[in-house]
C-alpha cells in the first residue's frame, strides 16, 4: 500500500496537503492495482506504469488527480 501511495504521489506531483493525498489515494488505489498490480515497487516502476497506463484510469481517480494538481497550482 505504501508504494501504492508513493506512486500516485508521484504521478500527481507534489501534493498540497496529506488531505489531498488521502483523496488521491483513495481514489486512485483500485486503479494502480487493476492496472499495476502486478508491478513490482521501486525504481519509479509502478509511476511508470501507471504513466502508461493513464487513459485507462477512472473517471474518480482523473478527478482526483486533476483537483490535486489545479489545487497545486493555485497556492
Amino acid at each position: 500500500m505504501k508504494a501504492i501511495f508513493l506512486a500516485l504521489l508521484l504521478t500527481a506531483g507534489p501534493l498540497s496537503s496529506a488531505a489531498m493525498a488521502q483523496t488521491v489515494m483513495q481514489a486512485c488505489g483500485p486503479d494502480v492495482q487493476r492496472l499495476c498490480g502486478k508491478v513490482e515497487p521501486g525504481n519509479n516502476r509502478i509511476k511508470k506504469c501507471m504513466k502508461k497506463h493513464m487513459r485507462e484510469v477512472s473517471p474518480t481517480c482523473l478527478q482526483a488527480l486533476l483537483n490535486a494538481k489545479e489545487s497545486e497550482m493555485s497556492q
